[in-house]
């Protein structure tokens, strides 16, 4: 097994393979939704992989590539491991206070007279020894020099027990999805953009795309990127009808809750003609409507066309089916 110390107080959004969490003394298998406090031991196995999120919103992979080696798992390791994290209130220190205060005494001083000491451990200063006492269970007979109970310090683990109490278990993380689209109607294709919050990067999106006679394009492989962001290119809408076209994104956040978000574009492939009562001509220099070849110099068209619409080139259809083709800038082709 190997282990991590979690640096920072962390939610778990996900578990692959085995993960443990060693915490108060007592051993527990992670779960999605299991909180893991700031300095609390995770143990791994080779193919354990856990999914974090921090209480500074940042996310995070604990796995056994970034862990230390420890062995196997045993309540003996473990809770040698877990005893170096929490080294006050040890049996050593409390025996070399006690081992002072008896010096002291045998040497004819007074404890009563003793400065006051500061909070926590206190350090010897020009040969005068001082030292700090808390209250504890254990009992000791001088004359005897042993202690006649066993030495028990909880302390440390019940303070992160109490620690763990306090914490507000909220496992309910806020999610939300944004999607917008752009549509290219010379060719009939779309780029598809938008964000997720609350969800793990690397999740897969639902995309479906349906115009107004339920024709349907799935859009499949789009992820979701590091920083929440996701992006298809070059979606082809040729088998999708013109008119309204609307897109449904939907992806599972790390509450394993589906969000959804939809947008709306108009499709328009069909090129723009006169006589559909939105398009029209104007003919200046030929009254009667028809151009004749000593007109020809003295005629200038003018176009009226579609809001959104482009113009390449304008074709011109005789009566007899003859065409003519002027470009932009009002040069004819043939």
């Amino acid at each position: 097994m190997k282990t991590i110390i979690s640096k920072q107080n962390a939610q778990v959004l996900k578990v692959s393979g085995d993960a443990k969490l060693y915490t108060a003394n007592k051993e527990m298998v992670l779960q999605a939704g299991d909180q893991i406090i700031a300095g609390e031991v995770v143990f791994f196995s080779d193919s354990g992989v856990v999914n974090v999120q921090y209480a500074d919103g940042s996310f995070d992979v604990l796995d056994s590539k970034n862990a230390q080696e420890q062995g196997e798992l045993s309540s003996e390791n473990a809770a040698n491991l877990f005893a170096q994290l929490n080294e006050a209130g040890s049996e050593e220190s409390i025996t070399d206070d006690i081992a002072a205060i008896q010096a002291l005494i045998e040497a004819g001083g007074d404890i009563s007279d003793l400065p006051a000491t500061a909070a926590g451990n206190s350090q010897n200063d020009g040969g005068t020894s001082f030292v700090s006492i808390e209250r504890s269970a254990q009992e000791t007979i001088a004359q005897a020099g042993f202690d006649t109970n066993t030495f028990e310090s909880d302390t440390a683990l019940l303070d992160q027990q109490a620690s763990r109490d306090e914490i507000i278990l909220d496992q309910t993380i806020e999610s939300s999805l944004e999607v917008d689209f752009t549509i290219n109607n010379q060719n009939a294709t779309s780029t598809i953009t938008g964000t997720a919050e609350g969800v793990l990067p690397g999740s897969v999106l639902n995309i479906t795309v349906t115009d107004v006679n339920d024709n349907t394009v799935t859009v499949d492989n789009v992820i979701v990127g590091s920083d929440g962001s996701y992006q298809i290119d070059n979606v082809d809408l040729n088998n999708l009808s013109d008119g309204q076209i609307r897109v449904d994104a939907s992806v599972e956040d790390v509450n394993s809750v589906v969000v959804s978000a939809l947008a709306n574009q108009t499709l328009d492939t069909t090129a723009p003609f006169v006589g559909d009562g939105t398009n029209t001509i104007t003919v200046g220099g030929a009254e009667d409507g028809f151009i004749n070849q000593d007109e020809v110099d003295e005629t200038d068209l003018g176009l009226v066309i579609e809001p959104g619409a482009s113009i390449e080139e304008l074709v011109i259809t005789g009566p007899n089916g003859g065409t003519v083709t002027v470009p932009v800038d009002g040069t004819v082709l043939g």
